[in-house]
């Protein structure tokens, strides 16, 4: 039987010379040292950057790149697209300039494209997930029954479990707040509560259920495309 452990990676992380510690998911502690030297296959993924640079001028390139990406999209109100262009543009002309080839920076986008093509598949499945749910009737009855156990002396508890409740089931704290967050506000007004606490209650329920749910898309997204994961597989 094949067994595959998944291990975070920790410090200095050398396959080859067996140095630094792995921490399982199971919480205990081991070192590729302690593994044996045959039958496993270890997997990282490559730390190795194209360029060397101080933290200062990172840090300056990153502050200028943010600074960039908002002056284009508050400012000139280009869409967020563009300003991802003109950034990997002007990151392109930067590494340019300090001497990487272009070939090098075309393979390390194509890599990182090709780490987050499983959160690709995820979106896409996951959009007719939320659909056939809407379509069957299954998020409706549950807001109908939800709506119904509510309580007005504990309103605010309420919008913020429902809230978490549909969150965990679409996956989607953006549209559970298009969808049982209208409501809330309404019912709100008619309770003559604070806006701003049901608000504050609807929004919070639905991002906690979004990182809660396991078909969320950016939960998803960031758990593929992290680059601190050690794959230990078994060949026994």
């Amino acid at each position: 039987m094949s067994a595959q452990y998944f291990g975070m990676y920790d410090g200095m992380c050398n396959a080859r010379t067996g140095a630094g510690p792995v921490r399982p998911v199971a919480g205990r502690l081991l070192s590729l040292a302690s593994l044996p030297t045959t039958g496993f296959n270890i997997t990282m993924f490559s730390v190795k950057t194209l360029l060397d640079m101080p933290r200062w001028e990172a840090g300056l390139v990153i502050i200028i790149i943010v600074a960039l990406m908002g002056y284009v999209i508050i400012a000139l109100e280009w869409v967020p697209h563009m300003a991802i262009l003109v950034a990997a543009i002007c990151l392109l002309v930067y590494g340019l300039s300090r001497g990487v080839s272009y070939n090098d920076m075309q393979s390390r986008m194509v890599s990182a494209v090709g780490q987050g093509m499983g959160a690709l598949y995820l979106f896409f499945f996951i959009g007719l997930l939320v659909v056939a749910l809407m379509i069957s009737g299954a998020i409706p009855t549950l807001m109908y029954y939800g709506f119904g156990m509510i309580s007005p002396g504990y309103f605010y508890f309420s919008a913020f479990a429902l809230s978490s409740l549909i969150g965990i089931s679409l996956g989607s704290s953006l549209t559970t707040c298009a969808t049982v967050g209208v409501a809330f506000m309404g019912m709100a007004h008619a309770f003559h509560a604070d806006m701003a606490m049901t608000a504050g209650a609807v929004v919070s329920g639905a991002f906690f259920g979004d990182k809660m749910s396991p078909i969320s898309d950016t939960t998803g997204i960031a758990a593929s495309i992290v680059g601190s994961i050690c794959s230990i597989t078994s060949a026994t």
